[in-house]
């Protein structure tokens, strides 16, 4: 398994930045990378810093963490959004199959929210990922499917969730984010899928920062993970993971 801090040094800048955003935007008076020296001198090539990055999802995570005079591993705090997203029993995963779960789960919150047409443009959206409503459903309900198809479910559901992600949790913050159009889903899928993020409980401002960046490292390593459904994709359409 590739360490989540091997992971984000291997990470593009283009990858990076919305884990930056989230840091800078969500984590107000209480952030301190926009403070640090290496990030003043080298930001937007923000691969330079990606350790002080981590060890500032981190540093927040210790926030909502009973740690005593320990800081949290990042395991500990993708556990601890786990819990926050309902996953039963987070305790017993390790971090990829954590990871998993908790993609699941957000993705089961959108499904909640959506109408039978908003469910069929879904559809639609997956199946540019390499997946279909009908292959994540049986990953919700059951998850019975293994190998590739397992994965590109877990990629397409991934970037669904990342695709608003990126531009949702940013407006809350009360700042324009200006992202590429693929991350902004168009439409009522986009209303729909952007309008579940109210089912998740945000009050804090660690969990501000911890649950959309566990979230969306959980969709990263996926894609480092399953580089062949990425690939297929990129080659029908420009991504903001590209790079």
């Amino acid at each position: 398994m590739i360490s989540t801090e091997d992971l984000l040094s291997t990470s593009s800048n283009e990858e990076l930045e919305p884990l930056v955003q989230y840091i800078i935007e969500r984590g107000g008076w209480t952030e301190r990378l926009s403070g640090k020296t290496r990030y003043k001198e080298h930001s937007p090539s923000h691969r330079e810093y990606s350790d002080l990055i981590l060890q500032e999802i981190i540093e927040f995570g210790g926030n909502s963490l009973i740690s005593g005079y320990r800081l949290p591993s990042y395991e500990e705090v993708a556990k601890d959004v786990a819990k926050k997203l309902k996953v039963k029993k987070p305790h017993k995963y390790d971090l990829i199959a954590l990871e998993e779960q908790i993609i699941i789960a957000v993705i089961r919150i959108i499904e909640k929210k959506l109408s039978a047409k908003q469910k069929s443009d879904l559809d639609e959206e997956l199946k540019k990922f390499g997946s279909s409503f009908a292959d994540v459903y049986l990953l919700l309900h059951d998850g019975a499917l293994n190998g590739a198809v397992r994965a590109a479910g877990l990629y397409a559901a991934g970037r669904v969730i990342t695709e608003t992600l990126v531009q949702q949790f940013l407006v809350q913050a009360g700042r324009a984010f200006i992202v590429p159009p693929v991350v902004a889903l168009a439409g009522p899928i986009g209303l729909g899928v952007a309008g579940a993020w109210a089912g998740i409980n945000l009050a804090g401002p660690a969990y501000r920062v911890t649950i959309p960046c566990v979230i969306y490292i959980a969709v990263l390593r996926q894609k480092h993970m399953h580089s062949e459904i990425v690939d297929r994709h990129n080659k029908q359409k420009g991504d903001f993971f590209d790079g």
